[in-house]
């Protein structure tokens, strides 16, 4: 899918769409019953939850890249090959 059409394109940003906003909405709903079972009053997610639809050259690769590389720049391992 070098060259996507735009009714093909448009299909898959809505799925994206669909995709996070399910996500998103189990997210709100799981922290605030495991907040209201716990007595509890804070996030438990680091940050609002995201996604992107990868439709330019290089992107994938990219984001494989970062990926790869996280444990890296955490200092768990020297080498990508290391992480599990």
């Amino acid at each position: 899918m070098d060259d996507p059409s735009g009714e093909t394109l448009g299909a898959h940003r809505q799925r994206i769409h669909d995709i996070s906003f399910i996500v998103g909405n189990f997210q709100q709903r799981f922290t605030q019953w495991y907040n209201k079972r716990n007595d509890r009053w804070s996030e438990l997610f680091g940050g609002r939850f995201d996604s992107v639809l990868l439709d330019e050259h290089g992107a994938v690769a990219r984001v494989m890249a970062y990926i790869t590389l996280n444990a890296v720049r955490a200092r768990l391992v020297d080498d990508p090959a290391e992480y599990r």
